[in-house]
């Protein structure tokens, strides 16, 4: 049943609920009104009595069922929004779940020799998806940073550069990088522990 059916058969078993009441209370006025003559009722007056009471229990009755019908429906409606609010909920997780991991992967890309290990290695609670389907790139690259500094070894190999062709022959050997030459190129590369060592041994060079 649609929540638009189940309202509109909430409404009608209320006004059921209230022809019946006034139903109900009708009879029992008149039959105080009975009551309260003196007068014997004689044989048609007893069976009128007797027809009025039959109907008022009826009536009674009818209100019984009408209540119980009325909060039956409420119930249910009360159920199937919790329903369909838990299964949204779950539906929202399960979105946000898989946006997640690929932000993470993206972001683990060119830094982790296998950008999928950021996944398993991260805790993704810690990070939210905005109401546009966004996580933060900042929060998510200094956790890579982080995850990095703690498990270096997970970084991915730098590409060696290829210089010159092979129809060069023999070449004197190539100049050493400078050290800021290997600090601007860690830094580029946001391997920040690096950049810090380098910048420590540099640091002591020229205290020497």
């Amino acid at each position: 049943m649609s929540d638009e059916q189940a309202t509109e058969q909430a409404e009608e078993t209320t006004e059921q609920t209230d022809a019946v009441e006034a139903e109900a209370a009708g009879g029992e006025t008149e039959e105080e009104s009975k009551a309260e003559d003196d007068k014997p009722l004689g044989p048609a007056g007893e069976k009128a009595l007797k027809a009025e009471k039959e109907k008022r229990r009826k009536a009674a009755e009818q209100l019984r069922e009408a209540r119980a019908e009325l909060e039956r429906l409420r119930n249910g409606d009360d159920k199937a929004a919790q329903a369909a609010a838990e299964a949204e909920k779950a539906a929202i997780t399960k979105a946000n779940t898989k946006i997640l991991r690929a932000e993470v992967k993206a972001a683990a890309a060119g830094k982790l020799a296998n950008p999928a290990l950021a996944v398993k290695l991260l805790d993704l609670n810690r990070f939210e998806v905005d109401d546009n389907g966004d996580v933060d790139a900042a929060e998510l690259a200094d956790a890579i940073d982080e995850l990095l500094r703690d498990e270096p070894y997970l970084a991915a190999e730098k590409p060696k550069r290829f210089q010159g062709g092979a129809d060069q022959g023999a070449r004197k050997k190539a100049k050493p990088a400078s050290l800021d030459e290997r600090i601007a190129e860690a830094e580029r590369s946001n391997n920040w522990a690096e950049a810090r060592r380098l910048k420590s041994e540099k640091l002591t060079q020229s205290a020497s």
